[in-house]
């Protein structure tokens, strides 16, 4: 299925969610080639992502809560993460476009 996100902010620098203690709308960023992690570090609050290949499919979706580390597909090459409930109507095999 295709599903289009509206008003995702590509990017937010190196602090990113960090001390965030609400998750207003939906972030996304590209993934190094060799590092594919993921960490709610400092996050005051949980965050839904989902991991997107290269063509814009979701490879994965997570759920995570405050201080955790999660190592993403290897095929992952863009995040969006976004406040919990955000993804609800996504499933793995979608096609995004934002």
């Amino acid at each position: 299925m295709n599903i289009e996100l509206k008003n995702v902010k590509k990017g937010y620098g190196i602090i990113g969610l960090m001390f965030k203690t609400k998750i207003k709308q939906l972030y996304s960023f590209h993934l190094g080639a060799i590092d594919k992690s993921l960490h709610t570090m400092f996050c005051f609050c949980p965050m839904e992502c989902i991991c997107l290949q290269k063509n814009n499919y979701v490879v994965e979706k997570i759920h995570m809560p405050p201080w955790k580390i999660f190592e993403c597909d290897y095929t992952t090459t863009v995040v969006i993460e976004g406040p919990v409930g955000a993804f609800k109507n996504i499933k793995i095999g979608d096609h995004i476009t934002f």
